[in-house]
């Protein structure tokens, strides 16, 4: 992709080069398309900029117009609209900082072998301030909703990344952390799951609470309704019944450990909630705690709806959870539950594939 711009500018100074002879032999000069390096910045700064350009032939620009870091470099060239959307450029003051934010929130993260292999789009534009129109969402005043985005991907071979500016210097580990798994989404979205993944896990194995489960059959053999499950939010128990009117209750400990050690042992892993970990069960136990539909006898209609449902989860967990919560949840334990442990080992490895360490990225290392 980054050969494209080349070509463009090569074809514009052919035409050119029609109208006036040139002295036989000699070759004609391409310009460079920016100035490296830039200006405002220490040498020790701008070295590092311009090695950038040697090694990955990438341009990271803070002097730059608004039309040119909103041009998409496709066929016919596009303008994104001025009036919609905004960029203004970073400041060089803070270019120190600038390089500590690109490589903590991406470079460190991404093997070389990656960048170099046009892992770097060929423009990255250092802005101070990025502001897009979101279509899909419409303000207060009935007006257009404006995004205040950290990374914009114009085109394939140019992104916009935001807050070069001031600000630098007091970013928090929690907004660095959250911009990181911004730009890297921009730049590696989600691998393909391949089959074996969905091979690992039954889909329309009956869970122990449905009829055909382990604890159902327990319970009331034979039948095949569905046990009732009464959950008020100011009990501390869950309420089960069963056809033949017997009831069973236990606590929502008990509720929810019985839920997650099934789940986790099949290989299927709950909905992603930072601030239930631990505990990760609401009030109502059945409410969406794993992907739509889990809760109900599957069908055979129903196995690619859980197939999509799971994977979302997943790359929940793999952006979001970090290390330090992987533990609390304790669930992603290789002789506990294994099944949980080799999904998981395959979403890793596919991002590492695609030349990204996520977890590395996802804790900050």
């Amino acid at each position: 992709m980054k050969k494209i711009l080349f070509l463009i500018c090569f074809v514009a100074l052919a035409a050119a080069g029609c109208k006036k002879e040139t002295e036989p032999g000699r070759p004609t000069e391409i310009a460079p398309v920016y100035t490296l390096p830039q200006p405002g910045t220490s040498a020790e700064s701008s070295a590092w900029f311009v090695k950038m350009f040697e090694d990955y032939g990438s341009y990271f620009i803070w002097d730059f117009t608004e039309k040119d870091a909103l041009w998409t470099i496709v066929a016919g060239g596009t303008l994104l609209d001025l009036d919609r959307n905004y960029v203004s450029p970073g400041d060089p003051e803070y270019a120190d900082e600038m390089i500590e934010y690109l490589k903590k929130t991406w470079l460190n993260h991404v093997s070389q072998e990656c960048l170099k292999n046009d892992g770097v789009p060929f423009r990255v534009f250092l802005a101070d301030t990025l502001c897009m129109v979101d279509s899909t969402r419409i303000s207060v005043a009935g007006t257009p909703y404006f995004d205040h985005k950290p990374i914009q991907m114009i085109s394939g071979n140019s992104i916009i990344i935001s807050g070069m500016n001031r600000h630098l210097p007091a970013m928090t580990p929690e907004q660095i952390s959250a911009n990181t798994a911004s730009i890297l989404k921009v730049l590696f979205p989600a691998p393909p799951v391949p089959d074996e993944f969905y091979e690992v896990s039954d889909y329309l194995a009956p869970v122990s609470w449905l009829p055909g489960g382990e604890f159902y059959e327990s319970v009331t053999p034979g039948n095949t309704s569905p046990l009732t499950v009464t959950a008020n939010a100011s009990s501390p128990n869950v309420t089960w019944t069963a056809p033949n009117s017997t009831q069973y209750t236990y606590s929502r400990d008990e509720t929810r450990r019985r839920i997650n050690e099934e789940m986790a042992k099949r290989g299927f892993i709950m909905t992603f909630n930072p601030n239930m970990v631990a505990n990760p069960m609401p009030s109502a136990p059945m409410n969406h705690n794993y992907p739509t539909g889990w809760y109900t006898t599957p069908t055979t209609r129903e196995t690619e709806l859980r197939k999509y449902d799971e994977s979302a989860v997943w790359e929940d967990w793999l952006w979001k959870a970090t290390d330090e919560q992987l533990a609390e949840a304790g669930i992603f334990d290789e002789e506990k539950y294994p099944l949980l442990w080799k999904k998981w080992q395959m979403r890793i490895k596919a991002y590492e594939d695609a030349g990204l360490d996520i977890r590395a990225a996802v804790n900050g290392r």
